[in-house]
């Protein structure tokens, strides 16, 4: 289940998002994951990695003592958090793969919209365009049933605690809550399934604001957009679970030009 706090469902508080910077409700996690690179607790000793950080960064301090060093860089991270980005950005270049994933971990639960790459070279990169969150933005402020679709999506797409399956499911409601009316509106059993199957069967029916390639403006090129989407997986009696989290924010990205489409009148019956 995603959880959603009493706070926010009352209300009093807006939706959870992604967080820029360094979140302050996980920057103490941050700084506990940084400080084994630097310092051993055990023995006192502090690494070579020190002077190799400030010095590939760039960072202007020059104090002889190691402990002050490291305690200026300590203090740089606590006031800078864009030099914090840096310093965890470069550490990942040389973290072993159980350190990578307990950091992921760390911006995972803060909601930050940073996470850790662990392909070469690792490192830190976007979670999720600007554009892709402006979309978002624009497509839950309409006052209609699809904005609560799309809504739910995201959170189980890209909240906390993620849910690939209901994910998909919450973006399909969103484009069938628009869809259906336009496409089959006496057909109070209308799914994505039946409108893609009457949009094959006669495209001309339907005009399509952005032309085919051949020059014509049917629902043909609508047709392939509806069907990225498609319907989740598991969804007639297989195994529940096989929608991966990154097939899924994919379908919810794609919901939500959809949805944003349809309310702009870019299919319209002919």
């Amino acid at each position: 289940m995603t959880f959603r706090p009493l706070s926010v469902r009352r209300g009093l508080r807006g939706p959870f998002d992604f967080q820029p910077g360094i979140p302050a409700h996980i920057k103490m996690q941050l700084v506990e994951w940084v400080r084994p690179f630097f310092y051993d607790p055990y023995s006192g000793a502090i690494g070579d990695g020190l002077d190799t950080v400030i010095a590939v960064l760039q960072w202007p301090i020059a104090v002889p003592d190691e402990v002050q060093r490291l305690r200026a860089v300590l203090a740089k991270i606590d006031s800078d958090d864009d030099a914090f980005l840096d310093l965890l950005d470069l550490l990942c270049t040389d973290a072993r793969s159980d350190v990578l994933l307990r950091l992921d971990r760390i911006l995972q639960l803060g909601m930050s919209e940073w996470r850790v790459r662990t392909q070469e070279p690792a490192g830190l990169e976007a979670r999720l365009t600007n554009e892709a969150r402006e979309s978002y933005g624009i497509a839950v402020t309409a006052a209609d049933i699809a904005s609560e679709h799309i809504a739910e999506a995201w959170v189980k797409a890209f909240g906390l605690s993620p849910e690939p399956g209901a994910a998909w499911h919450a973006a399909v409601k969103a484009v069938e809550s628009l869809l259906c009316p336009i496409v089959e509106p006496n057909n109070k059993r209308a799914t994505l399934g039946t409108i893609v199957k009457a949009l094959r069967a006669k495209p001309e029916k339907w005009s399509f604001e952005l032309a085919a390639a051949d020059g014509g403006n049917t629902a043909v090129p609508f047709i392939g957009a509806l069907e990225i989407i498609g319907y989740e997986p598991g969804r007639h009696g297989t195994d529940p679970n096989r929608a991966t989290l990154e097939q899924a924010r994919v379908v919810v990205l794609q919901a939500v030009t959809v949805v944003e489409w349809l309310r702009a009148g870019a299919l319209k019956p002919v």
